[in-house]
């Protein structure tokens, strides 16, 4: 199952629990205070507020997960593939580093999806 959640994950919720998924992979841009184009995968609930999610929302990330770890007793995997981006400002473009990056996350899980 793929599930855009363009409002916040916590507004999904329902959504992944009701599928009972053994394994959730959150794909978003992060702030880790690494280069523009950094990809960021961890599976570390504890450690995965570490990587600013880049959202409006406040809840942190380990919370949502906790929640939905919670009434989804069958989850064994929860982790976090995120791109590090130059900055969000409005009207500013995607920089040719997250660009690339970006393409490599969508050939990486497009052939991860095929097996």
């Amino acid at each position: 199952m793929i599930l855009e959640c363009p409002h916040g994950l916590e507004l999904y919720t329902d959504n992944i629990i009701e599928y009972r998924p053994d394994t959730l992979i959150i794909v978003d841009a992060v702030s880790s205070k690494t280069p523009p184009g950094t990809i960021i995968y961890t599976c570390d609930i504890e450690c995965i507020d570490k990587y600013t999610i880049i959202s409006t929302h406040t809840i942190p990330l380990h919370v949502v997960l906790e929640y939905i770890k919670t009434f989804t007793k069958n989850l064994r995997h929860a982790c976090l593939l995120g791109i590090q981006i130059k900055n969000m400002g409005f009207g500013t473009n995607i920089t040719p580093a997250v660009m690339e990056a970006g393409k490599a996350v969508i050939y990486l899980l497009s052939q991860l999806l095929k097996a």
